[in-house]
Order: structure tokens, then C-alpha cells, then sequence
């Protein structure tokens, strides 16, 4: 840079009602790296900070780990654990059935006063079913 400006608080004085912040205003008399560097110490985490993250990080490495070696134990999935997912599954398998039933019979409604087939229905109206996919409801 041909010359540098030395900011000065003095310089604050002659202008006290300039809209500028004191960092924006330092900024138009100082080099770009200045700015870059100071930009990068104001985005980065305070000592407290970042051992709070530190912290929590070793929390939760040492669940991870405690889930880990239970998985490498061999004991997989606990009993209730599989009873809560089954009764899960099988509720979950229940609502489908009892959509899926509602809305064949809203469709089968429609489709006696519809003038046209059960396909060209479902496509003017955006249905799609899990026929479309390949799916099944399980039993």
C-alpha cells in the first residue's frame, strides 16, 4: 500500500454525529487484511465457548460409545424395546389399512356418478396409490 492512516479516537472527535460504527469507521482507514483478520477473530468461538462445545462434544462421544459397545456386545435389541416397535408397527399397519379402506369406499362413491374410468379419475384428480409403487399393506 503506498501510505497507511493510523486510526486515531481523535479522529472520532471532529465527527461524533457520523452515523459509522466505531469498527466500520476503523475499517475505512485500515489495510484489507486488517479487516479480514479482525472479521475472523469477531466469527470465532471465545476460549469459554469453545470449551463449553468441547464439553459437550465428550458427552456425547462418551453415549455414543456406551451405545456402541452395547451394539458390539451382541445383546442387540431388548425385549421391550422389540414389543414397543412391533406394537408400533402394527398400529401403524392398522391406520393404513383403515386410509386405505376410507378411501376406496370415498373413490367407489365417486365413481357412480363418474362418467369416466377409475384411472382417469385418479390422474385428473392427483390420486396415487400404492399399487403405483409397488407396495402392499403387510399382514
Amino acid at each position: 500500500f503506498p501510505f497507511f492512516i493510523s486510526p486515531s479516537p481523535l479522529l472520532l472527535l471532529f465527527f461524533p454525529t457520523h452515523p459509522l460504527s466505531l469498527s466500520s469507521f476503523l475499517s475505512l482507514f485500515s489495510p484489507p487484511f486488517l479487516c479480514v483478520e479482525l472479521s475472523a477473530l469477531n466469527s470465532s468461538l471465545t476460549a469459554e465457548q469453545a470449551s463449553n462445545q468441547l464439553r459437550e462434544l465428550e458427552k456425547e462421544t462418551g453415549e455414543m460409545n456406551k451405545q456402541l459397545t452395547k451394539l458390539k456386545s451382541g445383546d442387540r435389541v431388548s425385549p421391550e424395546e422389540c414389543k414397543k416397535v412391533t406394537k408400533a408397527h402394527t398400529e401403524a399397519v392398522r391406520h393404513w389399512r383403515k386410509r386405505k379402506r376410507m378411501t376406496t369406499d370415498i373413490v367407489n362413491a365417486i365413481l357412480e356418478g363418474y362418467p369416466k374410468s377409475k384411472k382417469q379419475l385418479f390422474e385428473e384428480v392427483g390420486i396415487e396409490t400404492d399399487e403405483d409403487y409397488g407396495v402392499s399393506v403387510p399382514s
